[in-house]
């Protein structure tokens, strides 16, 4: 039985593709581009556990971490209106006065309309 164990291993290690350092790398810098939340040892470990199948690593990394990393996006969105409505104010206090005035619901979408320092 041991045997029969060790053969079904060695079988499926043939079966998996063995991918080159080189192909690794080029594969999870598309992988990267692709997801740029997913750290690399994430990358290295989906691309080595689906033979090097782009499409599938993604897709294992998007399932596992796809949540957590909307979740991120929106804090992250969340912060730069917050801090660039803040720079609104601050610098221009009388056009977020009248925006505000003018427009009451789109006070609190003022930093949409944020100009670039």
């Amino acid at each position: 039985k041991a045997e029969e164990e060790a053969a079904a291993a060695e079988a499926e290690e043939a079966a998996a593709p063995v991918l080159s350092a080189s192909d690794l790398m080029a594969l999870m810098k598309q992988l990267r581009a692709e997801l740029p939340r997913a750290d690399l040892k994430a990358c290295k470990a989906a691309l080595e556990s689906t033979g090097g199948d782009l499409a599938a690593a993604s897709a294992a990394l998007t399932a596992e971490h796809g949540e957590a990393w909307a979740a991120a996006e929106a804090a992250d969105a969340a912060e730069i209106q917050a801090r660039c409505g803040r720079e609104v104010a601050e610098r221009w206090p009388r056009y977020a006065r009248d925006v505000a005035e003018i427009y009451p619901r789109s006070a609190r979408d003022l930093p949409e309309i944020c100009p670039r320092s």
